[in-house]
């Protein structure tokens, strides 16, 4: 069980209840027959009470503890549309989850646009695209602030320039 718990990502909750469990199991089983060789004797309903009650405390701490966050999980892999527009840049939100993230782009305008990310991670950019047409990017966030844009010259300048938090 106590490796179990300690192979998630939750590793403070998971070891501590995993060590509770395994601390009954060795006091119980090697100090108090030491002291009270008749253990557990007439207290076998108390015994066995407490011992349901860490099992299933230790299972209920795995099913709590063991599932990563919904940020984390919303995070690997999540897709996001964005539309650009002339001078605008559409995103559904501006504060995102650390985590990979693809970009769908799709050029809404009547010009060639692009998305540029710059970030604590470095700068990443789709291939132009064409009045109508889309690309993607993949991108793994890190956090900080992004300045997503377009990098055709003039079009920052104008307003396709859009500020994200990733925390």
């Amino acid at each position: 069980m106590l490796l179990l718990a300690l192979s998630t990502g939750h590793k403070l909750g998971l070891g501590l209840a995993g060590a509770a469990f395994a601390g009954f199991a060795l006091v119980v089983s090697m100090l108090i027959p030491r002291r009270w060789p008749q253990f557990p004797g007439r207290g076998l309903p108390l015994f066995l009470a407490v011992t349901v009650v860490f099992f299933f405390g230790m299972l209920a701490a795995v099913e709590i503890f063991g599932k990563s966050s919904e940020g984390e999980a919303a995070a690997e892999g999540q897709k996001v549309s964005v539309g650009e527009v002339e001078y605008k840049i559409e995103l559904p939100k501006t504060t995102f989850a650390p985590g990979t993230y693809t970009f769908e782009v799709e050029n809404k305008g009547q010009i060639p646009h692009n998305l540029t990310i710059k970030g604590p991670g470095g700068t990443e950019a789709t291939q132009d695209i064409s009045a109508g047409g889309g690309g993607s990017i993949s991108v793994k966030l890190e956090r900080g602030s992004y300045d997503f844009y377009c990098s055709i010259p003039g079009h920052k300048q104008q307003g396709m320039d859009q500020k994200v938090t990733v925390s």
